[in-house]
């Protein structure tokens, strides 16, 4: 886990019929969950500015032909 592979690999790897078992014996460190939280906020922030902009030119579309 800290060396950022995928547990369900892990969980394939060792043989384990169900990924709780896997679950079981990994333990996070504080630095993981962090990463995990930055780079939820990244998809969080480019999805918003995503948005924003199909939003915006939806409107500039509207604004100009209407």
């Amino acid at each position: 886990m800290q060396k950022g592979v995928d547990l369900y690999k892990v969980s394939k790897l060792l043989g384990h019929a169900d990924l709780s078992t896997t679950q079981r014996y990994a333990h996070h460190y504080p630095g993981s969950l962090r990463d995990g939280v930055r780079a939820l906020d990244e998809l969080n922030s480019d999805t918003v500015v995503g948005e924003i902009e199909k939003t915006a030119q939806f409107l500039h579309t509207e604004i100009c032909t209407g």
